[in-house]
C-alpha cells in the first residue's frame, strides 16, 4: 500500500470523525477478544501465491472506512476506498476503485476475528453484474484463507 496514503486517510478519520466511546466498550471489535480504540487503523494482509490482498480500515463507532488493494502478479491490480457498517463483527462495505481506467464500485463483505479478517465470498450476481451477498449474516461463506493482521505503515 501507498503509506502516504494510508497516513493520510488515517488522520482525516480520526479527527474528523472523534468517538466518543472508550477503548474497553461493549463495541469492541472481536467481543472482548482485542480490545483496541475505535479510531485507530487496523491493518491486515493475505497473500496467495504471488497475489498480495492488503486491508486498512479505522472503525468509529459502527461506521468503518479504510483502504483495499488486490495485488495481483502479471494481472490488473486495483486499490481502493471503502466504506461501510459493522454490525456483530462483519463489515459490509461499498468497495470505490479504479481499474484499467474505469471507476468502479461495488459491495464486499469482511469477517473480523481477532487478529484475522476473512473476506466473504459472493452468493452469485445481482442483475447488473454486481456481486450479491447473503443478507443473512450467518448464511455467509468465507474464503478459507484469512488476511492477517500486521503493523500498519
Amino acid at each position: 500500500m501507498k503509506a502516504p496514503l494510508l497516513l493520510l486517510i488515517s488522520i482525516l478519520l480520526i479527527c474528523c470523525n472523534p468517538s466518543s466511546k472508550q477503548p474497553g466498550s461493549a463495541d469492541s471489535l472481536a467481543a472482548g477478544k482485542d480490545e483496541m480504540p475505535l479510531t485507530r487503523a487496523s491493518c491486515y494482509m493475505k497473500v496467495m501465491g504471488k497475489d498480495t490482498f492488503e486491508l486498512q480500515i479505522v472503525i468509529n463507532d459502527e461506521k468503518v472506512s479504510g483502504v483495499l488493494g488486490y495485488r495481483f502478479h502479471e494481472k490488473d491490480s486495483n486499490e481502493g476506498l471503502i466504506s461501510g457498517e459493522l454490525h456483530d463483527n462483519v463489515l459490509r462495505a461499498n468497495y470505490h476503485f479504479k481499474s484499467e481506467g474505469v471507476n468502479s464500485t461495488r459491495p464486499v463483505v469482511f469477517k473480523l476475528m481477532g487478529d484475522q479478517v476473512y473476506e466473504a465470498l459472493p452468493n452469485g450476481a445481482d442483475s447488473s453484474g454486481q456481486p450479491a451477498f447473503n443478507d443473512d449474516d450467518a448464511k455467509l461463506k468465507y474464503d478459507v484463507t484469512p488476511y492477517k493482521k500486521i503493523p500498519c505503515e
